[in-house]
């Protein structure tokens, strides 16, 4: 299982992009990890996104908002080579955890994500989203692979590329 904070991890608020190597969120309630992967150059990211819309003026740390966080992992996914039309993009997260009725950071985080990836001309090819259950991710860039747990449950597959042998 993904638990706890490695030199990889992606602290709230935070945009890690990587070439074939590993990055994850080890604890995920109402925020949502954006996941994206260029699968052919294995360059791949996450933004670990807390709150819905646009930053405020004199924000400290912009990236936590959806538009911010996501803006910045497919700007720094292109410096490295990545295509935007290459992307494969996974969301996890989202959940309330805190099993608040009136909680509507969760639903508003989503549909914040939602909207700025179809504006962008991005689909999400997998999703973990919702519920009341905390979730981890990894993105394994290198295999081409993202995967997920819930709760305390055993790392699941989320969403692997095929490999030129398996491809039609």
């Amino acid at each position: 299982m993904y638990y706890g904070h490695s030199s990889n991890d992606v602290p709230t608020g935070a945009v890690s992009v990587v070439r074939d190597n590993n990055v994850g969120v080890s604890a995920l309630g109402s925020c949502v990890a954006v996941i994206a992967l260029d699968p052919a150059t294995k360059i791949g990211g996450i933004a670990h996104i807390m709150l819905p819309g646009v930053a405020p003026p004199k924000a400290e740390q912009p990236t936590r908002y959806a538009c911010d966080g996501i803006r910045k992992l497919l700007d720094d996914s292109r410096r490295l080579g990545g295509k935007n039309e290459a992307l494969t993009i996974c969301l996890v997260g989202g959940g309330n955890v805190l099993e608040r009725d009136d909680d509507t950071t969760c639903a508003a985080n989503i549909e914040s994500i939602l909207q700025l990836l179809e504006h962008e001309g991005l689909t999400a090819q997998a999703t973990r989203l919702g519920g009341r259950v905390r979730r981890s991710c990894l993105l394994d860039a290198a295999a081409g692979r993202v995967t997920y747990t819930e709760g305390d449950s055993e790392r699941r597959l989320l969403w692997e590329a095929c490999s030129l042998e398996e491809a039609p």
